[in-house]
């Protein structure tokens, strides 16, 4: 994929340090007084722990993946799909095409944004593959092939697992389809979301590490 949500974690460096704001004069408002703004509401936040790469919301935690997979140093908003979320990504092809753009695999761990939450996990797993699969091919052709609910070895009603295939075709891409799995999450009021995203020639090093991290995601306990 070509960048999922935004783009790769070395350019996460590079946002930092091009943090510019513009910033306008302050004006006094004129006539009638209005009311002061509401309060600011902490929304809640995945911890995450860089040293282990365990990421957590509530009960809900997963291992995110070591190399070749670099994380990004904390978790940030990625709306429209997340409020909160961790994003660890690996270069799978560099310069693909005339104009230098490099195709990655992705995986992360995040709190769903409220209008992707649905009734039940499963309502929520389909929302966030349809918004993911958005998100990460923004005016591209794609089409999904077999998408299926997976069953795990948890209740029903505290996991899903939806998975399918994502082919495209790319002038210069090697790559013709990603695997997306989305792995929804719910334990009281807690709501969280596992999501990779890897081309189908991703290295073996590549897939032993994303399998990890999928191997090592528990919903509570």
């Amino acid at each position: 994929m070509a960048v999922l949500i935004v783009g790769a974690v070395a350019v996460v460096c590079l946002l930092a340090l091009a943090g510019v704001t513009a910033w306008s004069t302050p004006r006094l408002a004129s006539g009638p007084a209005v009311p002061p703004p509401a309060p600011t509401v902490d929304l809640p936040r995945v911890r995450w722990n860089l040293d282990t790469q365990q990421a957590t919301i509530g009960e809900a935690r997963v291992t995110l993946p070591f190399s070749p997979y670099g994380c990004a140093p904390a978790p940030e908003a990625k709306p429209p799909q997340f409020t909160s979320v961790i994003r660890c990504s690996a270069l799978v092809h560099r310069d693909y095409n005339a104009a230098g753009d490099d195709w990655y695999a992705e995986a992360g761990f995040g709190i769903p944004a409220p209008d992707l939450v649905g009734e039940d996990v499963q309502t929520t797993a389909d929302r966030m593959f349809d918004a993911l699969r958005r998100a990460a091919y923004a005016g591209q052709t794609t089409t999904v092939r077999q998408r299926k609910v997976v069953t795990l070895p948890l209740p029903r009603d505290e996991a899903v697992a939806v998975t399918g295939e994502v082919h495209y075709d790319l002038p210069g891409l090697p790559s013709h389809a990603d695997r997306l799995v989305v792995l929804a999450l719910q334990r009281g009021p807690d709501r969280a979301v596992v999501y990779s995203v890897r081309p189908d020639d991703s290295s073996k090093a590549l897939v032993d590490a994303l399998n990890a991290a999928l191997d090592s995601v528990r919903a509570h306990g």
